[in-house]
């Protein structure tokens, strides 16, 4: 993707790896400084050289951006929805869209994807919707049940006005 959303904090990456990438640069041309001087009189005695260098420079810059622009797009840049069923189980799903019970899940099936999905464990619905935005284990996320449990003796932790 050539062109991208950028977040707030991806300019503190930028200018935190900004370093990183000027010392880089700095340090591939350092070698060109020291002939920069002799650089400087060839193409101001090469005029003709020198334009057509430039000429060929712009065309292929031009020519890289145009193609660049110009490549399809990925599947990932289309919009999606996710039908995510909480408690259903995809062998009773399964079973009526054969049946023909289910003909808008059969269509979306055929026209879209469906893919079996394997919960967490333990495969309580906070844990598994948790997981599922985040991306990460109930170990990273941080719940593991409905209720929330003192960490030195695993009993429910009931608080003052809870009830």
């Amino acid at each position: 993707m050539f062109l991208s959303y950028i977040d707030p904090g991806t300019g503190f990456t930028i200018t935190t790896g900004g370093g990183l990438i000027v010392a880089f640069i700095a340090s591939f041309l350092a070698p060109f400084l020291f002939f920069f001087k002799k650089i400087l009189k060839f193409f101001k005695g090469h005029r003709r050289f020198t334009n057509i260098l430039l000429i060929i420079i712009i065309i292929a810059v031009t020519i890289f951006v145009g193609v660049t622009m110009n490549k399809k797009r990925s599947d990932f840049d289309k919009r999606i929805i996710i039908l995510g069923m909480d408690g259903l189980s995809p062998d009773i799903i399964e079973q009526m869209m054969s049946e023909g019970k289910l003909p808008h899940f059969t269509q979306l099936k055929e026209k879209g994807s469906y893919k079996r999905l394997t919960t967490t464990n333990p495969s309580q619905s906070p844990v598994a919707w948790s997981g599922f935005a985040t991306g990460k284990n109930p170990g990273k996320h941080g719940l593991f049940d409905f209720i929330k449990r003192d960490q030195n003796n695993y009993m429910l932790e009931i608080k003052k006005g809870d009830f």
